[in-house]
């Protein structure tokens, strides 16, 4: 936990909230016996294959109020970590599992 919060520079509650983007993204892929690993790397094929959401799901889920999901969401945007497509779905971005390997 505290190499997690030396990562995101103490905000625990960044990391949550881009926790929670990957678990909504993922979930109908991890469910997927047959899922193509490779659909993960390729920004074109996430809406084949991931589910999108928004700062309003997050906060719904997490019950971290709305606005606060919204900063931090510009956060990880602003560090290359999430990003929002042209209709507003936010995803994790393919290259964030090489940020966090170690």
């Amino acid at each position: 936990m505290l190499d997690v919060y030396h990562r995101f520079d103490g905000d625990l509650i960044a990391a949550i909230v881009l926790g929670e983007i990957g678990v909504r993204n993922v979930g109908v892929w991890l469910s997927d016996r047959d899922n193509d690993a490779s659909a993960l790397e390729d920004q074109g094929r996430y809406r084949d294959v991931l589910r999108p959401c928004n700062a309003l799901s997050i906060a719904e889920s997490t019950g971290i109020p709305r606005e606060t999901v919204r900063r931090r969401v510009e956060t990880l945007i602003a560090r290359g970590w999430v990003y929002r497509d042209a209709l507003g779905h936010l995803y994790v971005h393919p290259h964030v599992a090489t940020e966090f390997d170690d």
